[in-house]
């Protein structure tokens, strides 16, 4: 399974890979500040949005291209590890 993440914390970046990577996922990571980051989401198989850590203007552009591709979304607000690590077993 393939994910991306928006937003988080910078410095989590590395846990946060690592946690994909012990569930079996294959992870992209976008802070929602990087200029164009939805040309680069490609074919995902979901989508996961910390909405306490990205813009409203991010959220709405990785909303536009999840229901295009037609790609699940999970909102979560908290920016844990436990919180990804809970978003990403609820989908699969």
């Amino acid at each position: 399974m393939s994910i991306v993440v928006i937003g988080g914390v910078d410095h989590n970046r590395s846990f946060y890979r690592q946690e994909a990577e012990r569930l079996g996922c294959k992870a992209k990571f976008f802070t929602g500040h990087e200029r164009n980051f939805s040309r680069h989401l490609g074919d995902q198989d979901l989508i996961i949005i910390f909405t306490n850590c990205v813009s409203h203007k991010a959220r709405c552009l990785a909303m536009r291209h999840a229901k295009a591709k037609s790609v699940p979304v999970k909102m979560i607000h908290a920016k844990g590890i436990n919180s990804l690590s809970l978003a990403i077993t609820e989908a699969i």
